[in-house]
């Protein structure tokens, strides 16, 4: 399940020339937060060009330290998010948020039985908590309310896996 969950069935595609993976490059504008409970939290909302606001449809990603897009080894782009973001955007601004001191894209290196291996960052293993998702989410959709850029008559809260209990 994790190397499903990581190769993305939808992201099962050779990047053309080598590109690098950035947030624009997949339709999203990096932000963050400074909290004085949570750090620095990343954010990454899909951009929208629509006039009118759309509702909020918050991603939660499951479990391990993994950038929630990666290079694999093979030349082939892998997420941690299964959703179809790219259908979604046409009806919602999707949220995604970085676990505490992961990146939104990185290579990620396979061990000898084809596993996806990376290494947690020194921020992940001493903040990441439920309380901390939970709060970091939270935070962040309080802060897409007051912003005005969404329609915050309709909030959809989605978690895979660990991130299920998130929600």
């Amino acid at each position: 399940l994790l190397i499903v969950l990581l190769v993305g069935v939808q992201w099962l595609i050779k990047p053309a020339c080598s590109q690098s993976i950035t947030p624009e490059r997949l339709g999203f504008e990096h932000h963050s937060l400074e909290s004085h409970e949570h750090g620095t939290i990343n954010y990454y909302l899909s951009s929208d060009m629509d006039e009118n606001q759309k509702p909020l449809l918050v991603y939660l990603d499951g479990s391990g330290p993994y950038p929630l897009f990666q290079q694999l080894q093979e030349g082939y782009l892998g997420s941690t998010v299964v959703i179809d973001f790219q259908s979604l955007m046409k009806e919602y601004r999707i949220l995604l948020i970085s676990k505490p001191g992961v990146p939104f894209a990185d290579s990620v290196a396979s061990d000898e039985n084809g596993f996806p291996v990376y290494p947690a960052p020194e921020a992940y293993q001493r903040k990441l908590s439920l309380d901390w998702r939970a709060g970091a989410a939270s935070q962040v959709i309080n802060a897409m309310v007051s912003s005005g850029e969404i329609d915050a008559g309709k909030i959809v809260v989605l978690g895979f896996s660990e991130g299920a209990q998130v929600a």
